[in-house]
């Protein structure tokens, strides 16, 4: 399980409700997306200006 934001990395949940999903750990999955995330926003083409009035 994730939790995706517009201002945030990948943020892994490992426990709902006082339980752990799965084993309890991050899984591989979730920090190669995570990596990817980032090293995209760090190294991606530069930002596109929306105009708002």
């Amino acid at each position: 399980m994730m939790y995706l934001g517009s201002n945030l990395p990948i943020l892994p949940i490992i426990m709902w409700d006082e339980k752990p999903i799965g084993d309890g750990k991050v899984g591989d999955l979730t920090i190669a997306l995570s990596a990817l995330l980032w090293d995209d926003m760090v190294a991606g083409p530069g930002r596109t200006l929306v105009p708002y009035p």
